[in-house]
């Protein structure tokens, strides 16, 4: 497998990975019956209290993930064309878009994940310090 199918294949993965995450984000995804999903979902002992936390949580997740598809979408096909070029430019620009692509879609899911938590844990506060959430 050449440098240039491996990029258009990594471009092709994040784009999946992230086009789920917003779907998931917007709601469109089903959950498990007890509406915390026993599989996906950003799944921390804040979202994981009650199924109220979890709602909430997976709400505020929405916005920095919805903020952040558009540079991701456009490091990915930045990625193809650069990768069929790749016999007169080079491998290295498929990489680096590929590469700052997912940095992105990573720096994305982790914005995600701070609000969510922080967003959960705005529901029911520990009482001490040293209290964490526990899921039920």
């Amino acid at each position: 497998m050449s440098e240039n199918q491996v990029a258009v294949l990594l471009c092709a993965a994040l784009a999946v990975a992230f086009a789920w995450a917003v779907r998931a984000a917007n709601g469109t995804v089903e959950r498990g019956s007890s509406g915390v999903d026993p599989a996906m979902g950003i799944r921390t002992t804040a979202t994981m209290h009650c199924e109220e936390c979890w709602d909430t949580g997976h709400r505020a997740a929405a916005e920095p993930l919805r903020r952040m598809r558009l540079p991701v979408a456009l490091f990915g096909l930045a990625a193809l064309p650069a990768a069929l070029l790749e016999p007169v430019i080079g491998p290295a620009p498929a990489w680096i878009a590929v590469i700052a692509g997912w940095i992105w879609a990573m720096a994305a899911v982790f914005a995600a994940l701070r609000a969510a938590n922080a967003a959960a844990r705005e529901l029911h506060p520990p009482s001490s310090p040293s209290e964490v959430h526990r899921p039920r």
